[in-house]
């Protein structure tokens, strides 16, 4: 028995073919690489965090070569809760200890460049005085923008103390 299909019924096999189909494959591929993606991002997720506190941990030793140990922490928020003036600038700061007692500080800073945002940390001791910096991350371009991370860059910095030594030009 041969069946006779309306031209209705042709129109709706038609859409279902060209349009339904390939959008109902498109959904089920879609949604297996989220899937996938998930679980790939929940499975990197804490390995990220312990890289990305160890590069800190490694950081706040570089600026702060004679501390032994650095307390939580203190966001710019805290800080000013506290009665300290905060620049926008500053996103924490973290107390430096060598055998418990405080010895300076590890000040978080963010400021624009030209490729958009650098954070760096600088050791400040009690004395006020720089004992380190690290470019913690940048994207300037290669040449210029990139010097901040050479030895050279870093190290003219040492022992200055930038309230009397540097001032601001724009």
């Amino acid at each position: 028995m041969i069946a006779i299909q309306s031209q209705k019924d042709l129109e709706v096999a038609r859409v279902f073919k060209e349009i339904i189909k390939p959008a109902l494959i498109l959904f089920i591929i879609c949604a297996v690489v989220t899937g996938a993606l998930a679980y790939v991002n929940g499975v990197t997720e804490p390995i990220i965090a312990e890289n990305n506190r160890l590069a800190e941990q490694e950081s706040l030793k570089e600026v702060f070569p004679g501390a032994d140990g650095f307390l939580d922490a203190k966001s710019a928020e805290e800080l000013t809760a506290q009665g300290f003036a905060v620049t926008e600038r500053i996103s924490k700061v973290y107390e430096a200890q060598k055998n418990g007692e405080t010895i300076g500080y590890v000040v978080s800073a963010i400021s624009s460049g030209y490729g958009g945002s650098i954070h760096l940390f600088v050791g400040i001791s009690k004395e006020a005085s720089i004992t380190g910096v690290s470019l913690v991350s940048h994207n300037e371009t290669p040449g210029l923008g990139s010097k901040g991370a050479e030895p050279a860059f870093k190290d003219q910095y040492l022992g200055k103390i930038p309230e009397k030594e540097f001032t601001v030009v724009k």
